[in-house]
């Protein structure tokens, strides 16, 4: 099981004394300070990392729009942590796809405790279906049928049941440029022969 994770929070003292605790739990932790630092690790780990903590308040974005951007190309489960009070925040962040919401100040067992559960979940779950899939710089949800490109932008959602391959190849042709018409030889234009001319 993957046991690394990925906090971002822009006080110091917070992020040392989580991956300091969190350590000693044996799990790897990697930390940074604002959405920027964050989306880098993010994008450099992505396939390492077991579970991702956002702090809501941060100083060039906020957690909320970190939380679509990740949600967007990853499945990996989100605990969000927030100072604030307001039930507002809680169930924006669960409605744009944290797994979990715990408010400032907590228990680090607390929080251990839901690093836990949701692991327990994730393994009680990873024979069931998979959600997501990613080809290139695109990710697509096959439970909402919805393509996204490496932005977070939405391509094309599929009201059709089209099939997930038919989806990347019809997203590759939008990137690619125009195409020829239908029934058009590809091989007639330059450098369009591909692997099997």
């Amino acid at each position: 099981m993957l046991r690394t994770i990925l906090i971002v929070d822009d006080d110091q003292k917070t992020r040392n004394l989580l991956k300091a605790y969190l350590e000693k739990q044996q799990y790897e932790v990697r930390s940074a300070h604002d959405g920027a630092s964050f989306l880098a690790e993010f994008e450099r780990l992505r396939d390492k990392l077991s579970l991702v903590i956002l702090d809501v308040m941060l100083p060039d974005t906020d957690g909320f729009t970190l939380c679509k951007k990740v949600r967007s190309q990853s499945a990996v489960p989100i605990i969000m942590l927030t100072a604030s009070a307001d039930d507002t925040d809680r169930i924006v962040g669960l409605e744009l796809g944290a797994d979990d919401y715990i408010a400032k100040p907590y228990n680090p067992r607390e929080l251990l405790a839901r690093i836990k559960a949701i692991q327990r979940r994730m393994q009680a779950g990873s024979s069931g279906p998979v959600r997501y899939l990613r080809f290139r710089d695109f990710s697509m949800d096959l439970t909402e049928r919805l393509l996204r490109n490496a932005q977070g932008e939405r391509v094309i959602h599929d009201q059709h049941g089209l099939q997930p391959a038919a989806l990347f190849c019809r997203a590759c042709r939008r990137d690619a440029g125009p195409q020829p018409p239908d029934g058009a030889d590809a091989r007639a234009r330059p450098g369009a022969a591909g692997p099997f001319a």
